[in-house]
């Protein structure tokens, strides 16, 4: 059997990581010992990264010693490779830009920059990996001071079915702690001994004073929208900041909004999103432009038929979100999109940013909203479905 080179150059990456793990040990027990030049070089980017994460998200990443470890590792790797110009693919790379949009796009910020010093630029399959680096990071910092709403389940169909249930639900919306699953009959004895927000339900429920909502076991197309409008509807009732599904909404305007259009490519609507955005005063003038160097870097689409283009946020002056559908779906490099969303969002703004991203993450696992959106002939129409 022979190894095919891609396989011997994703081994040789493990092999240089586990290198630098075994020269990172022989530090650790020799403090006075000087590190060699490739591993400094390697902890000199990983801290400049840092650096850069933290001042385009706002979030401190230099607490995190174990992602300031696990980017020295990575990137010492990395650097092999591509000096020796050997390419790793990375089978999850669609999967973690839908999933994780907005950590991803901060992440090809930072590494455009980054590549500025180096004869190679870093491609958007290395970006991932590290996307999933300050993802992480992200929720090991955010445990201690993160408050979620604290929910039950109902479920009548198993422990099986009501695991499969509690992962969609965690999945979905990060902002909710499933505290258990518990049967219908022992609900009102749970709920005598812990405080809950609101309860997802498999079945219909009597005489509970717990807010709560019915679903199927599978949460079937559409239902998470359902579980969001409520999770909405409760904030408002309790004062609390819009519900996800407004959010664009609060963004766009009739004048952003273009139904139906018919265009050739990619770079030629976002030009005219940009433009547009531009022309009514809410960015400077090489916003466009700006826009479509972005797009070369790594294709903006997040999946569902959705793309996401956007500028650089320095030249901003007003967030808004231009949207347009198209008549037929467009080429957009590796798949097909019938709707996109030109943002042009504040760097101040950074919480609804994130719940933006978080918003067009579950918009592109509707097909059903998708479609409407599609179907919509005029701005009004389509700023409803938002």
């Amino acid at each position: 059997m022979r190894f095919p080179e891609d396989e011997v150059a994703y081994l040789t990456a493990h092999i240089l990581g586990g290198k630098i793990r075994s020269r990172a040990r022989i530090e650790t027990a020799e403090p006075g010992a000087d590190p060699s030049a490739e591993t400094a070089e390697a902890r000199g980017l990983a801290e400049t990264l840092v650096r850069k994460m933290s001042a385009l998200t706002w979030v401190d990443f230099g607490q995190d010693e174990a992602l300031m470890e696990g980017l020295r590792i990575h990137l010492y790797s990395t650097l092999n490779r591509l000096s020796y110009g050997l390419t790793v693919s990375n089978p999850m790379l669609q999967d973690i830009k839908r999933m994780y949009p907005y950590m991803f796009d901060m992440v090809i910020y930072a590494t455009r920059e980054l590549s500025e010093g180096y004869p190679f630029t870093i491609p958007e399959e290395e970006v991932a990996y590290l996307t999933l680096h300050f993802q992480a990071a992200v929720e090991r910092l955010s445990q201690p001071a993160e408050v979620r709403k604290r929910i039950v389940t109902v479920c009548h169909m198993g422990v099986g079915m009501s695991q499969i249930l509690r992962s969609k639900l965690e999945r979905k919306f990060p902002e909710l702690h499933v505290l258990d699953s518990v049967r219908k009959a022992d609900l009102p004895g749970y709920l005598a001994h812990h405080s809950v927000d609101f309860i997802i339900s498999t079945i219909p429920l009597e005489n509970v004073n717990v807010p709560y909502i019915t679903v199927s076991p599978l949460l079937e197309t559409g239902e998470t929208q359902k579980i969001a409008d409520f999770i909405g509807k409760l904030d408002q009732e309790s004062g609390h900041a819009e519900h996800a599904g407004s959010i664009l909404g609060m963004y766009t305007q009739p004048s952003l909004i273009f139904p139906r259009l018919t265009i050739g490519h990619r770079f030629e609507l976002i030009e005219l999103l940009g433009n547009e955005l531009a022309k009514q005063g809410f960015v400077e003038p090489d916003y466009a432009h700006q826009a479509l160097l972005r797009e070369r870097l790594s294709s903006t689409t997040i999946g569902g038929g959705i793309a996401i283009p956007h500028g650089d946020p320095k030249l901003i002056r007003t967030s808004r979100i231009a949207v347009a559908t198209l008549e037929e779906p467009l080429e957009w490099q590796e798949e097909k999109v019938s709707v996109v969303f030109m943002l042009a969002l504040a760097p101040q703004e950074q919480e609804m940013t994130k719940k933006l991203f978080q918003r067009l993450s579950l918009l592109s696992e509707q097909p059903s909203t998708v479609e409407r959106l599609v179907q919509a002939r005029t701005p009004e129409e389509l700023l409803n479905c938002l």
